[in-house]
């Protein structure tokens, strides 16, 4: 292969492309963001993934870091998860912020 890297070798260090999936809870009762991230992911183990990470930016909103393979997956896994609006899905924080925060009228 190119640069003395084998085919197999070149997958392994595909570059894992973020993205970032615009979430507002809409009715939070007595649990937390963290509470409700900790319940899922008792659920659903194969959620367990260095990448995942929650970005609380309001109350109500939070972004999810994933990578661009997780984002179809996650989103029909919070489709399920009751009292969860999916605003969308951006490749940055800044977009997604832009995107999807301004429109609901979020700073």
């Amino acid at each position: 292969g190119a640069f003395g890297i084998s085919e197999d070798e070149g997958r392994k260090m595909e570059k894992v492309r973020r993205r970032y999936i615009v979430l507002e809870l809409k009715d939070q009762g007595e649990k937390s963001w963290h509470e409700e991230w900790r319940i899922l992911l008792e659920k659903n183990p194969s959620l367990k993934h260095p990448l995942l990470k929650l970005i609380p930016l309001h109350p109500r909103l939070v972004l999810l870091r994933c990578g661009h393979k997780q984002v179809e997956g996650l989103k029909r896994l919070l489709a399920s998860w009751e009292g969860v609006e999916v605003l969308g899905v951006s490749g940055t924080m800044k977009g997604a912020k832009r995107k999807f925060l301004r429109d609901k009228g979020y700073p």
